[in-house]
């Protein structure tokens, strides 16, 4: 509830490293951030299963500056946030429109 609550940034991303921070504690698995992204200026939360198949970022800087630090470790795959969302006039999230980094 906390992070749909959040009403900007940087209380996204405390919310984002508390949750992460509890959850390391009790699977007893380090965080992908401290694991592969500690020079990364945003923060980053696990999805999934903690297996580091999907992670959702935060960003405050040029998107193409976060689609380098990115690609430069074998990320290509960037999917917007806006594009994982279906909006009220939307419905459903039509994929064939999203402009995905591949």
């Amino acid at each position: 509830r906390s992070l749909v609550s959040a009403s900007n940034l940087v209380e996204c991303e405390r919310v984002i490293q508390e949750h992460e921070g509890l959850l390391s504690a009790a699977l007893k698995v380090p965080r992908m951030m401290d694991l592969y992204f500690s020079d990364y200026w945003g923060e980053i939360k696990s999805l999934g299963a903690w297996g580091g198949d999907f992670i959702l970022v935060t960003n405050d800087r040029e998107y193409s500056e976060m689609e380098e630090y990115f690609a430069s470790r074998g990320l290509e795959v960037i999917i917007p946030y806006s594009d994982m969302i279906a909006s009220e006039n939307q419905g459903i999230l039509n994929t064939h429109e999203s402009s995905y980094l591949q």
